[in-house]
């Protein structure tokens, strides 16, 4: 399955839209306007200190929207991403991505807890006056890509 991002949702500071659950084998897709970038974070503690030592670019071309990445690991295990452009990581563009299984039964349990469908994708809304730079509280309507 392939998961739509939109990568500039972070900006909105609701920790919810800093975090994805996906199943094991599952494709991400990072969608924005503006210049951005996707690293994949070593870990939780640069993760949270927006550290890129150790991170790894995500694509080829690494301010076109659309990069991809298959997130593969065992199950609860959790990946790390963020921006490295200017202040965007500290300004919240950043995702962490759990595993939550390895099949539909998985995802469709998760899919009834959190009251969402069992689509491939979800529309997001990348709007480009809000994505170069962290929005107001205001201004911030765009949808994080969930399942």
């Amino acid at each position: 399955m392939i998961t739509v991002f939109n990568w500039t949702i972070g900006f909105s500071e609701v920790e919810e839209h800093q975090k994805l659950l996906v199943l094991d084998g599952d494709m991400v897709e990072f969608l924005w306007k503006g210049i951005h970038n996707v690293y994949q974070m070593k870990d939780k503690t640069a993760f949270d200190a927006c550290d890129f030592v150790g991170s790894k670019p995500v694509g080829k071309t690494f301010e076109t929207s659309g990069v991809r990445q298959v997130i593969k690991s065992a199950d609860g295990t959790i990946h790390y991403f963020a921006c490295k452009v200017g202040s965007h990581c500290f300004g919240g563009q950043e995702l962490a991505i759990t595993i939550i299984g390895t099949g539909e039964q998985d995802i469709r349990e998760v899919n009834a807890l959190v009251g969402t469908s069992d689509q491939d994708t979800r529309d997001v809304n990348v709007d480009s006056d809000q994505s170069s730079a962290p929005p107001t509280k205001d201004s911030d309507k765009m949808s994080a890509g969930t399942r």
